[in-house]
């Protein structure tokens, strides 16, 4: 084929019309792009020739070379080539991209050309392919949410209603391949007694509907369920604290639900409410 800018690889740079040996032994894998290749060695390593006008060779250079040069040591299960960039896919599952990103082909979500190999995946990835300034990644399927928690999940007592309680954050598998949505309710089930005290907004932060009494309940539960893009779910339940407020009306180190006279008058609570006053 076509070899004036070294893309055979076997140190010329002539046409050839027939096939010509530039590896002896142990590859796996080879990617064409634009007038440069890739091979991939069953060591995991990495190598390229041909043009490398966009740093898409991956050696750190714009030199062009028709010799094979290695550019990755190890660890890389899979290779591509696309019009002036490349991709790989490392052993644990993530994607590096290096070379021209004018469409954004690279997927590090930027446009800037790189000139060395950048992580753009962090796992998940099993395979992927390059058409010109588009790729193609095979990833593993979605993954519904692996935790979700609440911050801090506490209130005082005696807030008015409509303070905040806490903070859903959800931990989700998928996240590597970029940002995600996630939808919030308030799930039936167990640990779902107290879902009526609560609202929950879009945003997953919970509220109290009304002024809540920690005399009355000092520990609350309510069950949240989280749904990703794909509609994958997790439902997991809480415990609400209601958070004590001393209450000592006369100041005598009795708070007053416990406390037989609130206000010191020397006439206890009951007597008052019997005559029909106000014990505080």
């Amino acid at each position: 084929g076509s070899n004036n800018l070294g893309s055979l690889g076997d140190g010329t740079n002539l046409d050839r019309h027939s096939p010509v040996k530039v590896v002896d032994s142990g590859v796996v894998d080879v990617a064409a792009g634009l007038y440069f290749s890739l091979f991939l060695k069953e060591d995991g390593s990495v190598w390229a020739m041909g043009r490398n006008q966009y740093y898409n060779l991956g050696d750190g250079t714009n030199q062009g070379r028709n010799s094979p040069v290695k550019v990755v040591d190890s660890g890389v299960v899979a290779v591509t080539a696309g019009g002036a960039h490349s991709q790989i896919v490392k052993t644990d599952g993530s994607l590096w991209s290096v070379g021209a990103n004018a469409f954004g082909q690279l997927g590090d979500g930027t446009t800037s050309d790189r000139n060395v190999w950048t992580k753009v995946l962090d796992a998940g990835v099993r395979d992927v392919t390059a058409a010109g300034p588009s790729v193609f990644v095979f990833a593993d399927p979605n993954k519904a949410p692996t935790d979700l928690t609440l911050t801090p999940g506490t209130i005082l007592e005696n807030q008015p209603a409509g303070t905040i309680v806490g903070d859903l954050n959800v931990t989700d598998p998928d996240a590597f391949l970029g940002p995600q949505s996630f939808a919030y309710s308030f799930d039936a089930g167990n640990g779902s007694t107290h879902n009526h005290l609560f609202s929950l907004a879009a945003n997953g932060t919970i509220r109290a509907n009304s002024t809540l009494d920690h005399e009355a309940h000092a520990a609350l539960s309510i069950r949240v369920k989280v749904t990703d893009d794909h509609n994958a779910s997790l439902q997991k339940a809480f415990a609400i604290s209601v958070t004590n407020v001393v209450e000592d009306l006369d100041g005598d180190g009795i708070e007053d639900h416990a406390d037989p006279d609130d206000d010191g008058d020397g006439f206890s609570d009951a007597m008052e409410l019997a005559y029909g006053s106000d014990p505080r």
